[in-house]
């Protein structure tokens, strides 16, 4: 397998990014900076998965440790705001989680209001549930990337439901009371969606975005029965901003799909950069507004998935520094997105902050590539396990975490086979070098992808999922 000469990344600053690769890709999969590969436990306790109740799968939250508290506070959380001391007593008080930098990625400190000794858990050797000594299946990180970076939501998605809000005061009262109530008398249509799509010429990598995630996205929306005839489809010369409006006051769709670049903004202007970061770009290169969009439609309760690049944010510097030729278009905005400092994108926030809000967002934190879409000699789709989250997993009414553990599993055996290409570097084996590549960047692409969100919210039920006595 030979590297590509150029990679194509699904941003726009006003031009299609691209880069050539650089003189040091060859060592890109080899490099420093990986998760370590997920180590696995014997099966857990039988539960259903969906239970976020039952007291063997359970939900938490995750803080950034501070040391001016006692250990017993930590454990009541009595540093939370008033929004998340109402979620906590309304969901009987559950396990709180810290992450403090020092121990990595890998693990969490527990505290306990008995004053049982703080423990220090690895959370893939850790078993799942909320009794003493154990980690809930769904976790609530509570806190911008700044304080709690994705790097941890990247390692705890491998073992765990993981989502994460990022809001100011006002956005954060509106969500967590949306989600306590589980957003009562919400107008989001559970058996419509809507899936906008820009296009591309053949190679491109919006056709490709298009064919490996819209495209069989809408096939199977279509294939239900219950469904077929309430997927809308906006592709190429309908992927218009004005078309989108329409159709989501139209349709109150519960399940909202967009593909296509997502804007990085002037470089150079941070201000701009920071404002419409991420926001997906139109057929006609128009960016989403937060505030036009939010004046003529509110989410109330749905969910939208948004592959685009920056859709749910940026990192503080690039994972891709050593992947692209100094000075080419693709380094630079890698460069300049890094510069802002980590953060969750504003649109998302928006969203998740309206008056009737969003349930969840899914996007990606950095670009994502043409590359890491297929597998390059097969030129299979890498894309099953997201297609698969979006349906029929949603529409099984699993949790929007649960629905996308199987793309995380393929982050994970990514991983081990960079272990074993690796392995086989080591031994001198030189034709390893290509493989590394094309898995390191998959694994780093596809592992950005994050909820925001509480990751135990469902879509509202189709017709057929309403018992008879409540319908």
């Amino acid at each position: 397998m030979d590297l590509p000469e150029q990679l194509a990344l699904n941003a726009w600053d006003g031009h299609a990014v691209t880069g050539h690769v650089g003189a040091d890709a060859p060592r890109f999969g080899s490099v420093a900076g990986l998760l370590l590969p997920e180590r696995y436990l014997a099966p857990a306790d039988a539960a259903d998965g969906r239970d976020w109740r039952n007291e063997n799968v359970g939900w938490g939250i995750v803080l950034r440790d501070r040391d001016d508290r006692s250990d017993a506070s930590k454990a009541r959380a009595d540093n939370v705001s008033e929004p998340i001391r109402r979620l906590l007593e309304a969901r009987g008080d559950p396990p709180v989680l810290y992450y403090r930098p020092e121990l990595g990625t890998e693990r969490l400190f527990r505290y306990y209001a008995d004053g049982s000794k703080s423990q220090q858990l690895q959370v893939g050797l850790t078993p799942t549930g909320i009794g003493p000594g154990r980690v809930p299946q769904y976790l609530l990180i509570v806190g911008s990337p700044r304080e709690i970076p994705w790097s941890l939501q990247y390692a705890l998605n491998r073992t765990r439901c993981v989502g994460r809000i990022d809001l100011e005061p006002t956005g954060l009262e509106r969500y967590v009371s949306a989600l306590i109530d589980d957003w009562p008398a919400s107008t989001a249509t559970a058996d419509r969606a809507v899936v906008w799509t820009c296009d591309g010429p053949a190679g491109d990598i919006l056709r490709e975005m298009r064919q490996t995630v819209a495209a069989p996205s809408v096939s199977g929306l279509r294939s239900d029965p219950e469904l077929s005839g309430n997927v809308v489809e906006l592709a190429a010369g309908d992927a218009t901003i004005g078309r989108l409006l329409d159709n989501l006051r139209q349709q109150n769709p519960a399940l909202i799909i967009t593909v296509s670049h997502g804007y990085t903004g002037q470089l150079g202007d941070q201000a701009d950069m920071r404002h419409s970061l991420g926001s997906p770009v139109d057929q006609e290169h128009a960016i989403i507004d937060a505030e036009t969009l939010l004046a003529r439609w509110l989410p109330d309760g749905a969910i939208w998935y948004a592959h685009a690049c920056c859709s749910a944010g940026c990192d503080t510097g690039t994972q891709y520094d050593r992947l692209l030729d100094a000075g080419t278009h693709a380094h630079d905005v890698c460069t300049a997105v890094g510069m802002l400092g980590a953060q969750t994108a504003r649109l998302a926030r928006e969203l998740l902050s309206a008056p009737r809000p969003l349930r969840a967002f899914v996007g990606h934190v950095e670009p994502t590539f043409d590359w890491t879409l297929r597998q390059p000699e097969t030129r299979q789709h890498l894309t099953r396990g997201l297609v698969g989250a979006l349906y029929p997993g949603l529409f099984r009414r699993e949790p929007v975490g649960l629905a996308f553990t199987a793309h995380y599993k393929l982050v994970s055996e990514l991983y081990s086979q960079v272990v074993k290409a690796r392995d086989s570097l080591d031994r001198g084996d030189q034709s390893q070098r290509p493989a590394l590549f094309r898995l390191r960047l998959t694994a780093l692409d596809f592992q950005s992808i994050v909820i925001l969100g509480d990751p135990t919210v469902c879509l509202p039920p189709l017709h057929s999922q309403i018992p008879d006595d409540a319908a």
